[in-house]
């Protein structure tokens, strides 16, 4: 069976219900990379579903700050904030981050101390506001144990490209599953301190490294 995980990061936004209603039709799950700082009732509420309907609810911290520019305490009150805030609406402390613009250096690692998530497939879609590009970015070298990032709250291109693309694959005998059940699929068990971009051989995107750290010791 042919796995591949589809992600999105910077929600819960304007396209959230949409984009909820479109997996649990399609019997897909997803993994959310959510934000914390501005939720009210009705976000708290579709991270509630998420959780509910099998999707997997990560860390993505409260602000979406640049990590490496911030200091090691500042970093921690950035996911402490970010967990208790959604273990306060799902239950469960979230396992998994991503850092926000996928950088991060051997000191962020450290400080936030989960597994962190990249991606192997980059839809592009916070720059190409395009159904078809974003939709050929997916297709275009997508392979088993793909992760793939999205954005919630770019507009509807990406949920209909990631739609059109999941029925696409679908009838190729693929199957769309959350992270850690893509990991747990191929026998991968994240660890704290490393990072993963994919169940596969791909190699990840990595934007920052410790010669960039603010305040590498």
């Amino acid at each position: 069976m042919k796995l591949v995980a589809f992600t999105f990061d910077d929600g819960p936004g304007p396209h959230t219900a949409a984009l909820l209603d479109g997996l649990l039709l399609r019997d897909a799950k997803a993994t959310f990379f959510v934000l914390t700082n501005h939720l009210d009732a009705a976000k708290s509420g579709l991270i509630r579903r998420m959780h509910e309907e099998g999707h997997e609810v990560a860390n993505h911290t409260a602000s979406h700050s640049r990590l490496h520019h911030l200091a090691t305490d500042e970093i921690r009150r950035e996911i402490t904030a970010a967990d208790n805030a959604l273990r306060g609406i799902t239950g469960k402390t979230p396992a998994l981050f991503r850092p926000p613009y996928g950088g991060f250096t051997t000191r962020v690692m450290g400080a936030v101390g989960k597994p962190f998530i990249l991606w192997s497939v980059n839809t592009k879609d916070w720059c190409d506001f395009s159904h078809g590009l974003v939709l050929n970015a997916i297709l275009a070298d997508i392979s088993d144990g793909d992760i793939i990032l999205l954005h919630e709250h770019e507009g509807s291109h990406s949920m209909t490209a990631a739609f059109e693309a999941m029925d696409i694959l679908a009838s190729q005998g693929y199957r769309f599953v959350t992270v850690p059940e893509l990991f747990a699929a191929r026998g991968i068990s994240p660890e704290s301190g490393s990072f993963y971009c994919a169940a596969n051989s791909k190699s990840c995107e990595r934007n920052v490294f410790d010669g960039d750290d603010s305040f590498a010791q």
